[in-house]
């Protein structure tokens, strides 16, 4: 409740200043009136309220209309035949001409007085509104000014223009911009200015009428130099010291629009200014965003330039690694396609097939290399890890080396795929040389089965024929035989002999019998 009453107060007190500035306002323009006439150079009132209502709410609408009730009161009521009515009316009409203003305003897309466009609709705008108004009040104050009706009509018409078109640079700038100058702003140039346009008043004062005319070019000086409060400053005094001018060379209505002209344009210019540094400011935020953006996927294709390059090291290092591996490897090492062709081939291939690497790349495997009894079974075990689910094989085969020796090596072949479908799948072969184990082992077969004295089938040996043959006697249902040679005396010729002359005797009984029988 308590902060209801002081927000209440509150309005109250800035209700009651608002009609006493709106009332002084109004005496202030009913003294400055044109040569001649009774009716106002310039009417402030229309100005102000404008922004008030832009910038603030309805609030302001019961102020204005009291200040614009107590001006008009004294400033007509010292008139004849004023009557309430009068006053009545003409305080309305002040007071629907800066609403309507600024209802139409409002409804706008874009209602910004920084650009360019929502300008132009403002001064289309007052221009219709302040026309209609100047036309009610030329209508009820006629009788009351001693000018036929257009010229009454004119007269205040271009008042109320001059007002609008000098306060509403007030409405450009936002409310912070009158509590600090932007850094731009060059006072030097500020003080320069004003003792340029004093100088020039003091030299067209003996001909003002023509002499205003000059102070175009300080106003457009003002609005493109300066910055925003400067420049609103300065086209103020510029204004009033035309105004000046006029009233004392006791310049026709003509004039009076020329400066309306002079005002307009110059606020109209500083709107296209502001416009255009709107423009820029944006168009560079644009380019700052792109830069950055830009300057970021240049980070990240650097970054993943680099990470490239590192990847392509490690690759070039790996490849280096296997092919020192593969070069260096004591196994031959090949690799085929899926038509057998040779595409990789090392030192230890080299040395076993006596064939270098250019002469052996490219020439067919089984054709080339590969002895006709093994073709077969090499070619089978190709077949079956190319086209298969088995990922590796191994075969041994028998090969004659570039020395003519025979040598056995055990091949694992293993399927190299590749993520790209489009690549061939191939074969890599990795041969391990056995001929060694295979010699120890055949040595040791025979050591277990023969005598090594005759070369002949030992006791092992024997059972296990005997054993055969009288299995398959048994399964065909037949006989088999079984001879028993006994040497005599053979223990004799070792005594009286010795055993050289027992082991010459059996062997050559083992030739002879070898001799005598089918294999």
């Amino acid at each position: 409740m308590q902060q209801a009453y002081a927000v209440t107060g509150s309005r109250t007190r800035y209700a009651l200043l608002g009609i006493l500035i709106y009332t002084l306002l109004t005496w202030i323009s009913s003294l400055l009136l044109l040569p001649d006439s009774q009716a106002p150079v310039l009417w402030l009132p229309v100005g102000v309220a404008l922004v008030c209502l832009l910038h603030g709410s309805l609030y302001w609408v019961l102020p204005i209309m009291a200040g614009n009730l107590i001006g008009q009161w004294l400033w007509l009521s010292p008139q004849e035949g004023t009557s309430w009515l009068t006053l009545s009316g003409t305080a309305l009409l002040l007071t629907l001409e800066p609403l309507a203003i600024a209802r139409l305003y409002r409804q706008l897309p874009s209602p910004s007085l920084s650009r360019q466009p929502a300008f132009v609709r403002l001064m289309a705008m007052t221009t219709v509104a302040t026309a209609g108004v100047a036309l009610a009040l030329a209508w009820l104050l006629y009788r009351h000014i001693p000018l036929p009706l257009n010229q009454v009509f004119l007269q205040l018409w271009l008042s109320h223009m001059l007002a609008v078109a000098l306060v509403t640079p007030l409405l450009i700038s936002a409310p912070g911009d009158w509590l600090t100058l932007d850094s731009e702003s060059r006072m030097m140039e500020s003080l320069l200015w004003l003792v340029s346009l004093a100088l020039i008043l003091m030299l067209i004062l003996p001909s003002p009428l023509p002499g205003h005319l000059l102070l175009l070019p300080w106003m457009i000086w003002a609005v493109t130099r300066f910055s925003l409060p400067l420049a609103i400053l300065s086209l103020a005094l510029t204004t009033l010291a035309s105004l000046w001018l006029l009233y004392l060379g006791q310049g026709t209505m003509l004039l009076y629009g020329v400066l309306l002209v002079m005002v307009g344009s110059a606020s109209y210019l500083h709107s296209l200014l502001t416009d255009r540094n709107e423009l820029a400011r944006r168009l560079h935020g644009k380019v700052r965003d792109s830069n950055q953006q830009l300057e970021q996927k240049n980070q990240e294709l650097r970054d993943e330039i680099y990470v490239r390059k590192q990847a392509e090291k490690a690759f070039r290092r790996s490849t280096r690694h296997y092919r020192a591996l593969v070069e260096t490897a004591s196994n031959p090492i090949l690799v085929i396609d899926c038509h057998s062709r040779i595409r990789q081939w090392n030192s230890a291939a080299e040395a076993l097939f006596g064939y270098s690497r250019e002469e052996a790349m490219g020439r067919d495997l089984l054709s080339t290399f590969i002895p006709d009894a093994f073709r077969d079974e090499l070619g089978w075990k190709i077949t079956k890890v190319l086209q298969s689910g088995v990922p590796r094989e191994h075969v041994e085969i028998q090969i004659q080396g570039y020395n003519g020796l025979q040598r056995s090596i055990l091949w694992n072949l293993t399927r190299l795929e590749d993520e790209d479908e489009t690549v061939e799948t191939r074969v890599i072969l990795i041969g391990q040389d056995i001929t060694e184990i295979r010699e120890t082992q055949d040595q040791l077969h025979y050591l277990a089965h023969y005598d090594i004295l005759t070369g002949t089938a030992n006791r092992r040996l024997f059972e296990d024929r005997c054993h055969q043959a009288i299995e398959r006697a048994l399964r065909y249902n037949h006989r088999c035989a079984l001879i028993s040679l006994d040497v005599d005396h053979f223990k004799r010729i070792n005594d009286t002999l010795g055993h050289d002359a027992g082991d010459m005797l059996l062997q050559t009984m083992t030739r002879r019998l070898q001799e005598s029988v089918r294999g």
